[in-house]
């Protein structure tokens, strides 16, 4: 199952202190045929030569260096870059589990889904803390979604969590929602992608 490019994308800002962990996370996917995009976002401590030091280790990375815009703009320098069929993200300061993306690209290519959305762990010091989608795990139309996408009748919970790095998306859709979204977005970035997105997708998989 190797065989289609998914692109990751990782918008960076100053996360010396985490970056290492991350890329090595990505570097050790089962899943191999990646192309690996590093958005340095104008960053003033170590974080460029981080990514230069992995970039020397692994063909697939690719270093794109800007002046700092914020996430938004990161995002989308990256997804111009993307040259996969689907996009992934993961943040700076994230780590995700070796199967991680397998497990996606298995789910996608079995449901034919625009949009995979997972769940996640949050870390915090010795705590965690799982953040699932509300939702029950199954394959959705848009029109089926909708009612509860962002709220699902309990106070302060998502139908559909508003995280980027637990989707995988396809190309073309964030091609019209990311490019959309005004840089100026510092709170909310996430969200402003992920609901329009599934606004265009067909089959949503959760």
């Amino acid at each position: 199952m190797n065989h289609n490019l998914i692109s990751i994308i990782v918008p960076i800002y100053n996360a010396e202190n985490y970056l290492e962990k991350s890329i090595s996370s990505i570097l050790s996917q089962t899943y191999q045929n990646l192309q690996i995009i590093l958005v340095d976002d104008g960053s003033v401590d170590s974080s460029l030569a981080v990514c230069r030091k992995y970039a020397l280790l692994d063909k697939r990375i690719e270093i794109i260096h800007q002046e700092n815009g914020g996430v938004v703009a990161a995002r989308k320098t990256g997804i111009c870059a993307a040259k996969g069929e689907m996009i992934s993200w993961v943040d700076a300061d994230d780590w995700i589990e070796p199967d991680w993306i397998e497990s996606l690209v298995n789910i996608w290519t079995d449901t034919k889904a625009d949009i995979v959305s997972a769940a996640h762990f949050h870390d915090i010091g010795e705590d965690r803390i799982k953040v699932e989608n509300k939702l029950t795990e199954g394959i959705y139309r848009k029109k089926d979604i909708l009612p509860q996408m962002i709220y699902n009748g309990n106070f302060f919970e998502y139908g559909i969590q508003p995280h980027l790095y637990t989707k995988l998306i396809r190309r073309e859709i964030l091609l019209k929602t990311q490019m959309n979204v005004n840089n100026q977005i510092i709170a909310g970035d996430d969200a402003a992608v992920v609901y329009p997105s599934i606004l265009e997708a067909d089959r949503i998989c959760v």
